[in-house]
């Protein structure tokens, strides 16, 4: 193959103008925050571990680079801390960080916390789980609670006034108690919900002229106690005004929907207050529950559950009241969205010419198989790397195709290549394999059978002579062999085929030969991949 043959010429003009492509790009790729990991349980001893922070974006074709990722990390949690705290990472890049738990500042039992990557190239969590074991050798549950704020049995209190309590604290080291809240309009009061350990419960406006009864259990690892049940009556409120609240309606999400963000803020409308010198608030009733639990009470139309989990349905309510009157919204769900799919192309399942290929055709094109991008929207395209010289050097993108036609090549010449499928989401390359072309596939140098003997039409032909040719020669280094074909029909077939032989000459065996008889017959030549037939040549015995 010459240096200035049509398939090179294409291929130095598409090289050409890949780098012109090149030159006039100017943008980068956005950064992309990768942390290598979204648990760490640190058990019951461990009190130190890493993690990896990671820039997951490579530069592509036609751009100028990446950009820099600029994050920080942020613990929940005071016993627990993150070093070093932020990070700048270019492309590819990757820093670790240790994350150190200090367990003398532990509850006993589970402690959770949460560890926030932010920056320029997206925001991801990881949970932090530590277990501090109990000492068994206290076993008092918590002191009652009690001094209930209002105080029990008081009257005219703020249909806005908020409940509180002393007591119920842990007797034992490294215990802390949490608070279950029962309340309402019956006695006994039914559950409300666990307010954690915060001494304090914001019930929103209450109605007014109402008897309300309420109770506290304190818990720990060591069991519960509960305190007496208390009520107190609320104000009597206004007596000219009975007018309900506004219509109430969840705005969003909106209900059944999908995809939704993990860190989407709750917001309805309507709910006001009619009634002068009222103001309505507004109980957010909210989990993975299709009777989802009470969680907060705020003032406002909007609420923000925190960061959700992924491909996750939540339920969710909301109760307005203004001390005369309620109205409660229609249950509403919505399911988060799956996890952005990160991976790379796949492997590649076959290239042909296979591996150590011999005797291929100088016009074989190169194609493989599987190199396909695996997340929806992304299509793979594929570097192209080819020559005589291993490691083969880039000779082009072949776009999104799976196969290539190199032009002609050079015969009796072993060829290198590899395939490099590229997405948004990284690369994956083939094993780089070999092949050998044929002497010459075009046949060039073989010619044909000729000079037969019997000469062609010869009449009286001895039935005991040998069958013999010349030509047929050729200048591969291939070995050369002859197929005699030999009937009485002049379209002979495969079935006609008598013997194979590296000679010039055939002898048929006894009485193949019969006298009087028209015979029909050709010789194949064989070099390589090469075929070359002879005329169909006659004779007639004697």
């Amino acid at each position: 193959m010459t240096s200035d043959s049509p398939p090179r010429r294409r291929r130095l003009v598409a090289a050409a103008l890949a780098c012109a492509l090149a030159l006039i790009s100017c943008w980068k790729v956005d950064a992309d925050l990768k942390l290598s990991t979204h648990k760490l349980d640190f058990g019951t001893s461990l009190s130190e571990a890493t993690f990896t922070v990671t820039n997951d974006s490579h530069d592509n074709a036609l751009t100028t680079g990446v950009t820099s990722l600029d994050y920080q990390l942020k613990s929940d949690h005071a016993w627990l801390t993150v070093q070093p705290a932020s990070g700048h990472l270019d492309g590819e890049q990757t820093t670790m960080h240790t994350v150190t738990i200090d367990r003398s500042a532990l509850l006993a039992g589970e402690n959770l916390a949460t560890i926030r990557a932010t920056s320029n190239g997206g925001s991801d969590d990881i949970a932090v789980h530590v277990t501090r074991s109990v000492d068994g050798s206290c076993t008092d549950p918590p002191t009652a609670p009690g001094g209930p704020t209002p105080e029990n049995g008081a009257t005219g209190v703020s249909v806005d006034g908020d409940l509180s309590w002393t007591g119920g604290e842990s007797q034992c080291d490294g215990l802390s108690a949490t608070y279950d809240v029962y309340f309402g309009t019956a006695t006994p009061p039914p559950f409300h919900h666990n307010s954690g350990d915060k001494k304090t419960f914001n019930p929103g406006r209450m109605a007014a002229n109402t008897l309300i009864y309420w109770r506290i259990v304190a818990k720990d690892g060591n069991g519960s106690t509960s305190g007496p049940t208390w009520s107190f009556r609320t104000e009597a409120g206004s007596t000219t005004c009975t007018d309900p609240l506004t219509a109430l309606a969840l705005s969003a999400p909106a209900d059944g929907a999908t995809g939704v963000s993990q860190d989407v803020d709750l917001s309805w409308q309507g709910g006001d207050s009619q009634c002068v010198g009222h103001t309505s608030m507004y109980q957010v009733y909210f989990g993975t529950s299709s009777t989802p639990a009470f969680v907060d009470s705020v003032a406002g139309k909007t609420y923000d559950p925190g960061h959700l989990d992924a491909s996750t349905t939540y339920y969710w309510k909301i109760v307005a009241s203004d001390g005369i009157s309620t109205r409660t919204s229609a249950t509403r769900h919505f399911t988060t969205a799956a996890p952005p799919c990160t991976n790379g192309p796949a492997d590649f399942t076959s290239l042909t010419p296979s591996a150590d290929a011999t005797n291929v055709s100088v016009n074989q094109d190169l194609s493989w198989s599987g190199g396909d991008s695996q997340c929806n929207g992304l299509t793979a395209t594929y570097d192209v790397y080819f020559g005589t010289s291993s490691p083969a050097r880039f000779d082009h993108n072949n776009g999104s195709d799976k196969s290539w036609n190199p032009g002609t090549l050079a015969g009796r010449q072993t060829y290198y290549w590899r395939v490099v499928a590229k997405d948004a989401n990284g690369s994956r390359s083939s094993a780089e394999r070999k092949f050998t072309t044929a002497c010459d596939d075009n046949g060039a140098s073989l010619d044909a059978p000729c000079t037969p003997s019997p000469s062609n039409g010869q009449q009286k032909a001895d039935p005991k002579t040998a069958l013999s040719w010349e030509c047929g020669t050729t200048d591969c280094d291939d070995p050369l062999t002859f197929t005699i074909y030999l009937g009485k029909s002049a379209t002979l077939d495969d079935g006609d085929i008598v013997g194979t032989t590296s000679a010039r000459s055939y002898k048929p065996g006894p009485g193949m030969l019969k006298g009087k008889t028209t015979y029909y017959w050709k010789v194949v030549a064989h070099a390589g991949i090469t075929d070359r037939p002879s005329p169909v040549w006659s004779f007639k015995t004697r």
